[in-house]
């Protein structure tokens, strides 16, 4: 799951939860590599129990790396694979357990972000294609002809996805090199290697943490166990997080590194290239490892438990003293509940919150205000939605302020951009008047080239492609120049000059401007036509209008509740998800976009239940997210469905489709429309293919079981081999009488259950068999391997386990994160000049002074409301000039206590005065916009009235008290 920008913000509020990782490499003997010896103590002088691997974040960089050569064989991405294991193995060195975890199929929830990801990607490629056959022309029209495009077995990613026959040798592939590994290396013998592959449900980094809590508290496991998860997504560290165990650390590469790594780097590359005659003697492979090497990047741990100790101090750093007893534990909860606000792979994210606007400042500073008031949001899994629709209540107050300062902020960019534009146009023509001018000066000097200056060679070739005037020796060419110089009478044109080496790098780097210029949107979302305007009276209709095409009315009144009912349905779906695994595998997000803020009421009437179900299976998933463009890695007859016109789903599969920008300035940032998958439609068209798969497409199909290879050193082995000798004289064929309940005190502290392996094979075949040349076969095999069965699932402990030993604190009293900074409230008048009325002309504001003043005002009105103070007097208009007290009475009144209502109907506007501020606050945000009496009013901020001769009458009349 990606979170954008979770991971800087993270880091840069809390700086102490990350440490550099000390690294020993390999050293060269004799000419030989000697590996790192892994039972070595560590080097980072902390000894670690269990790594898991998030395996995607491994098989991408292997199949597509950026920055070098990309590989053309499977074999080559394999290798490529094995040697990255190996690395990051050699810097945890793990004392128990290496789980590899490989996305299997994942809920319906996350199939629709699966779905756009891929069909986008089948479309960028496309472009690129026709954009480096577009330059391919334009270098040979220089007389540059380009090498020809390598073959690839590894162009289309979207192979990276199960049921593909890819994954399927991958699988294989990853067999194979754990028993080599536990044949040769001492480090893997001691330890158990689980393998979950794509035919197993769930997508990986969930599958590692269903282990995890699945494990604990049985007996014989270890409360302080230490893991390690490796991977890149934002959301292994809420994963962490929610597994609330102390001693959890994220293993990440280093992705902006500083410039002594990258001129380090840059010095290896060169050094290496300059071995030209060395390296043509090596294979593709052999030098496609040897970058792999030199491009490698740093590694950093996350620790977890500091980072539980920043959240808790954070968290736990409230406005005023609570009147309960704070449960560190449920400050963390609600911090992984605040982070889905701001959008994950299940959920868009609301318009009003942006991680790169501050929005997590944000949500930490109306916390921090309202827990001491409300209690904690939840409790592990579950939500307290009455305290959920109170804290969202103060988040929505600041919605006008954020989309006021949003908007100032892209129209001083576009002024800027415009001005660059100018400014560019300006350039442009003035060297093209310089160029003409120059030319001219060029031809009054020199009328242009002799004869007698060419070569008898150019003379030739010139004469030989000008055609003879009519007449002119009877339109023929004398023979004697035909044979001058011995060239034949066919020749016409110089045959294009092989590229240079410099010559390819340039075509390179023009294919990759040009890729990076088409991806970059700044200018069309600047000056595209902003029809929903955000900040600006009537924008909460527009945008439901806009983006979700209804008309103002029932109808949008009626799907903006079923919008907020889907959303909030998707927020208990997620905390499920990630504390007590997959709640339903068919549920999902049936919209592109997430309502505001301020939509979200009334929260504790909205039922929420859901239904498991059952995974897709592999096909049936490839079938629900490729696009078109990826059908060769379906079966025949399912491949007809997609690409056949005809096809009863062929609406599933466009060609082309429309992408929203929504804003954003990258294209990998914009929404794909595409139509939603109908499940029973596809299901009903899919069935009935089964029936025609190979039995290899029907294995690839399946829904398998995790994988267990051990060394027959470890303690495990004795037991099960064993058990297969006693099947093997009972002649025992049933796989129920083929599981052996194992003993977590001679497995690593691991339960669980073994199902040994039926036929032939056995647990430790002899010889295990490579599927490439390049690889040796493992001969002489001594590792066992086997069908592994999690322990049954447990209802999940939101805590650290009894027995737990916490870790020594690391922060101390000066190391409290600072109250966070609010964007909407910053003053930043120093960025735009101080005259009021002018100050670059912005647009619709005026810019200047006078725009800052109403946006420091904006800031101060919402930053009131969410602490409880400012005023209670609202001013509606325009109303129709039937209005009653009455009509303002029935509308406004559900909001709190009023204490008056003034209607002047003469000037078509009125006055609600509150008890409190805050029911004044919420009646402003959610009544903005809404008819009354047929007229659509506008409700603001009136002056504070001192006057409250009738409030008592007033209430008595029309109850507007509570």
């Amino acid at each position: 799951m990606g979170v954008p920008a979770f991971y800087r913000w993270l880091s840069q509020r809390y700086p102490r939860i990350v440490k550099d990782v000390k690294e020993v490499e390999g050293e060269v003997v004799d000419g030989e590599m000697v590996p790192v010896n892994t039972l070595d103590p560590n080097p980072n002088e902390e000894e670690f129990d269990h790594l898991y691997l998030d395996m995607n974040g491994i098989i991408h960089p292997c199949f597509h790396p950026e920055g070098r050569p990309a590989p053309t064989l499977e074999s080559e991405v394999f290798e490529c694979m094995f040697e990255y294991i190996d690395r990051i193995f050699a810097i945890v060195r793990p004392r128990k357990l290496l789980f590899m975890a490989i996305d299997g199929v994942a809920p319906r929830a996350k199939m629709n972000q699966q779905r756009s990801r891929r069909f986008r990607a089948a479309q960028e490629n496309k472009e690129k294609m026709e954009t480096e056959e577009r330059i391919r022309k334009e270098f040979e029209q220089r007389g540059i002809k380009l090498a020809s495009v390598d073959e690839s077995e590894v162009m289309d990613s979207n192979v990276i996805t199960p049921g593909t026959p890819f994954m399927h040798r991958l699988s294989a592939a990853l067999q194979y090199y754990v028993h080599k590994r536990c044949n040769e290396d001492p480090g893997w013998r001691g330890i158990n290697v689980v393998i979950s592959d794509s035919n197993v449900p769930g997508e990986g980094e969930h599958k590692v943490v269903d282990f995890i809590r699945r494990q604990r508290g049985l007996d014989g496991w270890n409360p302080n166990t230490r893991h390690v998860l490796y991977g890149l997504d934002a959301d292994l560290i809420m994963l962490a997080l929610a597994t609330h165990e102390p001693y959890f650390y994220i293993l990440r590469e280093v992705v902006v590194q500083t410039k002594e790594n990258r001129r380090a780097a840059d010095l290896q590359m060169q050094l290496f290239q300059m071995k030209e005659e060395e390296n043509k003697q090596k294979s593709q492979r052999e030098l496609l490892l040897e970058i792999s090497r030199i491009d490698r990047k740093p590694y950093q741990l996350v620790h977890i438990s500091v980072l539980r100790e920043y959240l808790i101090l954070d968290m736990g750093n409230t406005a005023v003293e609570p009147s309960f007893k704070v449960d560190p534990e449920r400050l963390i909860d609600d911090f992984i509940l605040l982070c889905f606000f701001c959008g994950n792979d299940f959920l868009p994210h609301m318009p009003t919150l942006e991680i790169r606007e501050g929005a997590l400042n944000l949500l930490i500073s109306v916390y921090q205000h309202t827990m001491p008031k409300i209690g904690h949001l939840s409790k592990g899994e579950h939500i307290n939605m009455r305290r959920m629709e109170v804290f969202v209540e103060r988040v929505s107050m600041c919605e006008q302020a954020i989309f006021q300062k949003r908007a100032f902020i892209s129209q001083k960019q576009k002024n800027r951009q415009l001005q660059q534009y100018e400014a560019d146009q300006r350039r442009k023509r003035e060297q093209e008047s310089r160029e003409r001018q120059a030319a001219a000066a060029r031809a009054r000097e020199d009328p242009g080239p002799k004869e007698t200056n060419k070569s008898a060679a150019d003379l030739l070739r010139e004469r030989l492609m000008k055609k003879p005037a009519a007449g002119e020796n009877g339109g023929t060419m004398p023979a004697a120049v035909k044979e001058e110089e011995g060239a034949p009478a066919a020749q016409k044109e110089e045959e294009p000059k092989v590229a240079s080496e410099e010559q390819q790098e340039n075509f390179k780097r023009q294919l990759s401007d040009t890729m990076k210029r088409q991806g970059d949107h700044l200018k069309e979302v600047l000056f595209a036509e902003d029809k929903i305007r955000l900040g600006q009276d009537g924008w909460k209709f527009r945008y439901y209008e806009e983006k979700f095409h209804v008309a103002p009315g029932e109808q949008m009144q009626a799907l903006r509740a079923d919008v907020v009912t889907n959303y909030v349905e998707g927020l208990c779906w997620v905390m499920k998800y990630y504390y007590q695994g997959c709640p339903s595998w068919s549920w999902y997000f049936k919209y592109h976009y997430a309502p505001f803020a301020s939509d979200l009421r009334s929260l504790h009437e909205i039922p929420v239940e859901f239904q498991l179900g059952e995974p897709f299976k592999p096909l049936d998933q490839l079938m629900a997210v490729l696009p078109p463009a990826s059908s060769h890695c379906m079966p025949e007859k399912y491949k007809e469905l997609m690409t056949d016109k005809s096809s009863v789903i062929a609406d599933f599969y466009p060609e082309t489709f429309p992408v929203d920008p929504n804003g954003k300035r990258y294209s990998w940032m914009h929404i794909a429309l595409l139509p939603f998958i109908d499940e029973k439609r596809l299901l009903a068209a899919i069935r009935p293919l089964e029936s025609t798969l190979t039995p290899e497409e029907t294995r690839r199909n399946s829904l398998l079981s995790t994988l267990m290879v051990v060394h027959k050193s470890h303690p495990l082995s004795w037991p099960l081999l064993e058990a297969e000798a006693k099947e093997a004289e009972e002649g025992a064929k049933p796989r129920e009488a083929s599981c052996l309940a194992i003993d977590a005190e001679k497995n690593n502290n691991i339960n669980g259950r073994a199902i040994l392996p039926g036929g032939s094979v056995g647990l430790c075949p002899k010889t295990i068999k490579s599927m490439y040349d390049t690889m040796e076969d493992v001969r002489n095999n001594k590792a066992l391997c086997f069908a592994y069965s999690f322990p049954d699932e447990q209802v999940h402990v939101p805590r650290p386990l009894a027995g737990t030993e916490l870790p020594e604190r690391t922060l101390r009293d000066g190391d409290t994160p600072l109250a966070p900074e609010i964007w909407h409230e910053e003053n930043w008048q120093r960025r735009g000049g101080h005259r009021g009325g002018g100050g670059g002309g912005y647009g619709q504001y005026g810019g200047g002074a006078g725009h800052f003043h109403q946006q420091q005002v904006l800031g101060q009105n919402a930053h009131q409301m969410i602490y409880g103070q400012g005023n209670t007097n609202l001013y509606i208009c325009p109303i129709s000039r039937d209005t009653t007290e009455a009509d303002l009475g029935a509308a406004f009144g559900g909001f709190g206590e009023i204490t008056s209502i003034r209607v002047l109907n003469q000037k078509s506007c009125a006055f609600v005065t509150y008890r409190e501020s805050e029911c004044a606050g919420r009646a402003l945000m959610a009544m903005n916009g809404v008819t009354i009496k047929g007229s659509q009013v506008r409700v603001e901020w009136g002056k504070a009235r001192t006057n409250h001769q009738n409030q008592n009458q007033n209430q008595q009349r029309w109850g507007w008290g509570r």
